[in-house]
C-alpha cells in the first residue's frame, strides 16, 4: 500500500488489519512514514 492510500484509510479508521488507528504502533509508523516522503519530496526538489 503506498502512503496516500494509507493516510486516506487510516483518517477512514479502514486499516486492512483492523487495528486501531491511534494505537501507539500505528501513530509512530504513520509519522516515520510522513517523514519519509517528506523527505523524498524535498530531495526531489533540489
Amino acid at each position: 500500500m503506498i502512503f496516500e492510500e494509507f493516510k486516506k484509510r487510516y483518517a477512514r479508521d479502514e486499516l486492512p488489519d483492523k487495528r486501531d488507528p491511534y494505537s501507539w504502533a500505528v501513530e509512530e509508523d504513520f509519522r516515520e512514514w510522513e517523514a519519509a516522503e517528506t523527505l523524498k519530496k524535498h530531495y526531489q526538489r533540489i
